[in-house]
């Protein structure tokens, strides 16, 4: 086999990546930005996302998408984090917020009850 037909596009079988699982959720995240931005952050050439994109059914910059409105990053779920216009990372770290939150408040009341009992039976 010559060197022409060993490459493919300028490209060698050995010298070609995989997607990573990174690269995939970027894709599917930003699939609104299409596909010469997307290969352009992801240093891939826009037919290779295009067809990454059509293998998984992704459709490329057709479908209008929600934008979080914490990180700004383009979401497609319609989950509980998608009705209040977040994404899964910003809802998720919300609710790690309000657990944080709600765990400081207990402690708090705890530590009023205390003092409130020792206070009302004069001792140590």
């Amino acid at each position: 086999m010559s060197d022409s037909e060993m490459k493919l596009n300028g490209v060698s079988q050995d010298e070609k990546r995989r997607w990573t699982d990174a690269e995939v959720r970027y894709l599917s995240a930003h699939r609104a930005d299409g596909s010469y931005l997307i290969a352009h952050v992801l240093k891939r050439t826009p037919l290779s996302v295009r067809v990454k994109a059509a293998r998984l059914h992704i459709s490329l910059g057709r479908k209008p998408m929600k934008v979080c409105s914490i990180c700004g990053t383009y979401f497609v779920r319609d989950n509980k984090a998608g009705r209040y216009g977040m994404c899964q990372v910003c809802w998720e770290r919300r609710k790690a917020d309000a657990m944080r939150e709600r765990a400081a408040e207990r402690a708090a009341q705890r530590d009023y009850d205390n003092a409130k009992h020792r206070k009302n039976t004069g001792g140590a």
